[in-house]
């Protein structure tokens, strides 16, 4: 997706063998995106999906529109954050002194818009659960919890586990106590999922749903790719389900270090 002054569903496509599909540009992720996983099937039946680095807007649209097509296999990838930027400041007593201020991660968003192919807002909730997969950015949660805030609903926060480094998990407590405060939540209103494990998210989700049959589900990935995977997964199969979600403006690369790389196998998921 091309980062412009408004809200773009452009893409633009290069490959390395010979495809009709090289150098092409796509303008929309409706029509135009079932386009180019037309021709994309036309090449294929086998696809790797690299998730490390691709825009959850993106991401949604493009499974909800495979999900229409038969494949032989359907891999996503991940790779590991090990490091992150971080801001720094000013000390405002020591001069010249500069300090961390947390993780440098998205700084501006869109706002709230519906994901392509994939049926993610509604206006009809009811009596809702907003389970929300907590990441680094404190602001971002306290923000989607102000958008969707009523006395209706029951707040979930999700903290992933294990962290890739000591103290990751203690830093996203840390950095969502606006959150907490906002909502008038506790440590022991916490659950925690594996951060690299799509499957569990679903699972997890699966799971509150049957605890709460008669409860809307209300969905925000704010953390790891692979949460946000699962997430994407479950909403495919419970269009009831709906997803709230910021999405970021896309900047340049927020890694700084990297580790292992993971393989999810999700095939099962687009068989009929």
């Amino acid at each position: 997706m091309f980062n412009t002054g408004i809200l773009s569903d452009k893409f633009g496509v290069k490959t390395n063998y010979n495809s009709k599909l090289n150098n092409k540009t796509y303008n929309s992720l409706y029509n135009e995106l079932l386009d180019f996983v037309e021709q994309l099937r036309n090449d294929t039946i086998k696809l790797i999906i690299d998730i490390s680095n691709i825009h959850l807007r993106f991401l949604g649209a493009f499974l909800a529109m495979i999900a229409e097509f038969e494949w032989q296999s359907v891999i996503c990838t991940y790779t590991e954050i090990t490091a992150y930027p971080r801001k720094e400041e000013t000390s405002p007593s020591v001069p010249n002194l500069m300090y961390s201020t947390g993780f440098d991660l998205n700084s501006s968003f869109w706002g709230y818009s519906e994901i392509p192919n994939l049926k993610t807002i509604t206006n009809e909730r009811g009596d809702y659960i907003w389970i929300v997969f907590l990441g680094f950015e404190g602001k971002r949660s306290a923000a989607v919890y102000t958008e969707i805030s009523d006395d209706t609903k029951i707040t979930m926060p999700v903290i992933t586990m294990p962290s890739v480094r000591p103290g990751w998990s203690n830093f996203a407590f840390e950095a969502n106590q606006i959150l907490f405060e906002n909502a008038n939540l506790k440590g022991g209103d916490v659950k925690y999922i594996s951060a690299l494990d799509p499957f569990s998210t679903y699972n997890f989700i699966e799971k509150i749903k049957s605890e709460h049959p008669n409860r809307h589900i209300v969905l925000s990935p704010l953390g790891t790719k692979p949460v946000s995977l699962g997430v994407l997964l479950y909403a495919l199969k419970h269009e009831e389900s709906e997803i709230y979600f910021d999405t970021p403006k896309e900047s340049c690369s927020k890694t700084v270090k990297n580790g292992k790389v993971h393989i999810y196998d999700i095939l099962s998921f687009f068989q009929k």
